[in-house]
């Protein structure tokens, strides 16, 4: 999957802010940027790949997210977290979880507890 890195680290070609941790066993395919940029412009099958990869994960789910964070409560912003993506408790902290919603651990345990 194109995207598990800085976009803005690779395209600076400098040193991120954060890393990535897998959830889960995964294969990780490591090519330099300025090559998959090539590649982009070479083979049009990834580029048009390459544009709707940009589409969805830097425009809709990033606006979508930015949204959620501010017009959704905590509580509904779990609900659609544990809905999208099934079972992350059983791969991720809570701690992680927590981070993820902009909550803190405490905000995020009363929300399971009430949810009970």
């Amino acid at each position: 999957m194109i995207g598990l890195v800085s976009t803005i680290s690779s395209i600076l070609q400098s040193p991120s802010n954060f890393t990535i941790k897998a959830a889960t066993d995964c294969t990780v395919l490591c090519i330099p940027y300025l090559k998959l940029k090539e590649l982009i412009f070479e083979v049009d099958d990834i580029k048009s790949f390459y544009i709707k990869y940009l589409e969805k994960n830097w425009v809709i789910d990033k606006e979508e997210r930015e949204v959620s964070i501010v017009m959704d409560s905590a509580q509904t912003r779990y609900e659609n977290l544990l809905a999208k993506c099934r079972n992350i408790e059983q791969h991720v902290s809570l701690k992680e979880i927590a981070s993820h919603l902009g909550i803190t651990p405490t905000q995020l345990s009363r929300i399971r507890k009430n949810k009970i």
